[in-house]
């Protein structure tokens, strides 16, 4: 009986160890796996393009900045962006005698640091706010005598929608990575060709877009096509408010010929002049224009129309108030809409240029 409750004791202690030396096994497993996974992460996968394309991809959607500007390389890929933008204008324009394309090339590569930071600030200022904004500084307006506003809507950059990636190759310190796109305009989808490189520190950045070109040719000629429709079926509209709007401007100089101060009751006609006449105009051909289809891809002229009627009321509502309070504030905020809304204009005309 002793014999057999010892061998019990005994049996019983044995598989008390073997359960030990089972769980510790299983930790040391669970150990090494950890331990594993934390070199691959920490020294292979964070090392490696496909996690330079997701850190890109999460630091756009938690409005980090700065993440977004460690894997991309935004003076690279800014350059890039340009000289294909500034090829394309040139494709457009058939009018152009090689000496001007020659002189134009010359302008663009004068300016081309100043517009790459203004590119540079607004991809930071992208991954911060989601939004494509003219950043300001040099590129604010016309200073550099470019129309950074219209660049940026040119290269697509706000209405191109990552789908997925596709594939991932890489040799050495560089790779290439094939992802999908779809530009929201026009719905087309294509697989852009991004070019990466591994820095010095170790992680990767995105430095090219290597076949954007070929994706602005894509997409380019449904825009050409909407915008030479769209204003084809509003030419006539257009026409017909602008010569009533001529008229009503000749009233306005005939009003203040011969220039000095203003009489009281040269005050009082204008006034009437602008709120009766030239504001409800202004407002009656915007609103006969949102009547009018407008086709996907003529969208930014419908958007700058918009933007030139609502500068034009808002500088004549100025000027009227500077009428009647004399005040030099008044008159310097009506010219500088009126600046705004010609600056409208002029872009409608730039766009109706490429369009043909």
């Amino acid at each position: 009986m002793q014999d057999e409750d010892f061998l019990r004791e005994r049996l019983e202690a044995r598989r008390i160890r073997a359960g030990r030396r089972g769980l510790t096994t299983i930790c040391i497993l669970l150990v090494a796996l950890a331990l594993g996974t934390a070199l691959w992460y920490f020294f292979l996968h964070i090392r490696s393009p496909q996690y330079a394309l997701e850190a890109i991809q999460d630091a756009i959607e938690d409005r980090d900045s700065e993440t977004f500007a460690k894997y991309v390389d935004l003076v690279s890929v800014g350059g890039g962006l340009y000289d294909d933008l500034t090829a394309d204008a040139f494709s457009g324009d058939k009018s152009l005698s090689p000496r001007t394309r020659e002189m134009f090339t010359n302008y663009y590569l004068l300016i081309r640091p100043q517009v790459i930071e203004g590119l540079t600030a607004a991809a930071k200022r992208y991954a911060k706010t989601g939004a494509w904004e003219n950043p300001g500084g040099i590129v604010l307006g016309r200073q550099l005598g470019f129309d950074f506003d219209l660049l940026l809507d040119k290269s697509l950059l706000a209405t191109t929608t990552p789908l997925s990636i596709d594939s991932i190759d890489r040799d050495g310190t560089t790779g290439t990575a094939s992802v999908l796109v779809r530009e929201e305009t026009t719905g087309i989808t294509y697989t852009l060709i991004v070019g990466l490189e591994q820095a010095a520190e170790g992680h990767w950045q995105v430095i090219s877009i290597r076949n954007y070109r070929s994706y602005l040719d894509a997409a380019r000629p449904v825009y050409r096509r909407d915008t030479k429709a769209y204003l084809a079926s509003t030419q006539a509209l257009v026409n017909q408010y602008n010569t009533k709007l001529a008229a009503l401007h000749d009233r306005f100089a005939a009003i203040t010929t011969g220039g000095g101060t203003l009489s009281p009751a040269q005050r009082e006609e204008l006034t009437r002049l602008i709120r009766l006449r030239i504001i409800p105009l202004l407002k009656e051909r915007q609103q006969q224009l949102s009547l009018v289809d407008v086709p996907a891809g003529a969208a930014l002229v419908r958007k700058l129309r918009v933007t030139s009627t609502e500068k034009s009321v808002a500088a004549w509502e100025a000027f009227m108030e500077g009428l009647q309070s004399d005040d030099p504030a008044a008159f310097d905020r009506a010219e500088t809409l009126h600046k705004q809304a010609l600056d409208a204009e002029l872009r409608i005309e730039e766009v109706k240029k490429s369009a043909t």
